[in-house]
């Protein structure tokens, strides 16, 4: 009894929680037909990058307006628990599937979907370590990433560790890039503080050490980020550098240290 009692603290002093976990960051990727119709059917943002694919979109929109008015309204405006929407989206995914366009932009969703599953497998390690290098996180979660058309830019974490990303590369290891930028939103408080420092660890720090310091493929190699945010990224500078020189810290205890020293409150998520 007594040796069990032995190897029992034995197995607890030597094996700590946090000691046996691996910490990971996993992304599931998928395409989520309801969301893809969505985006093909209403959005107003469309990129103009390519001609052939706003032409497919277009006559695919053209397609289904001329044809299922009623039914696009409710699919835009309804309850997707009444019956009637329901029944309106079931209509809807059945006739688009009439139109050619729409195979194309469908089959261009899935090639997009491959594409960012491979960058992102291609990049995890090394993203994954300068990551933890920069933040100090425990990272231990898997996340949901819906991907869209590539002609209809869109990033957004959408809570419940779910991530719905769409468009083009836009320079180097773009995707890698920001669905960094999109997980870091489930560990950072909300606002412009945390905002910030997301854009300085992962559209700038780890942007820069992902494609090395000469490559301008971005438009720019420095203060990357959403531009209403320049100004504050530019003035948190110097209070980044000696984060990124102290060992003591991680990036949440920066968040606080940066919002107490010059009184700044947002809310909290």
């Amino acid at each position: 009894m007594k040796n069990m009692l032995l190897l029992l603290l034995a197995i607890v002093f030597t094996n700590p929680i946090h000691a046996q976990e691996k910490e990971y960051i996993e992304l599931q990727f998928y395409m989520d037909e309801d969301d893809l119709l969505q985006q093909l059917l209403f959005q107003d943002r469309i990129s103009r990058d390519s001609e052939k694919q706003v032409q497919a979109i277009q006559n695919f929109r053209a397609f289904m307006w001329s044809r299922y008015e009623k039914e696009l309204l409710t699919f835009r405006y309804g309850d997707p628990q009444n019956s009637r929407y329901k029944w309106c989206l079931s209509k809807i995914k059945e006739e688009a599937k009439k139109c050619p366009d729409y195979a194309e932009l469908f089959a261009q969703t899935q090639e997009r979907l491959e594409y960012c599953k491979n960058q992102w497998e291609t990049n995890y390690q090394q993203s994954f370590a300068i990551m933890k290098e920069i933040t100090r996180l425990h990272f231990h979660r898997t996340f949901r990433v819906y991907i869209g058309h590539p002609a209809v830019p869109e990033g957004r974490y959408r809570r419940n560790m779910t991530i719905c990303w769409g468009g083009r590369e836009y320079g180097k290891n773009y995707t890698t890039v920001y669905l960094w930028h999109e997980i870091m939103h489930s560990y950072c408080p909300h606002g412009l503080v945390g905002h910030s420092l997301q854009e300085l660890a992962a559209d700038n720090e780890l942007r820069q050490r992902l494609n090395g310091p000469e490559d301008h493929s971005w438009g720019t190699n420095e203060n990357v980020g959403h531009p209403e945010q320049d100004s504050f990224r530019l003035f948190m500078r110097n209070d980044w550098k000696r984060y990124r020189e102290a060992s003591n810290i991680d990036i949440l205890d920066l968040a606080r240290a940066i919002k107490k020293r010059y009184g700044i409150v947002e809310q909290t998520q």
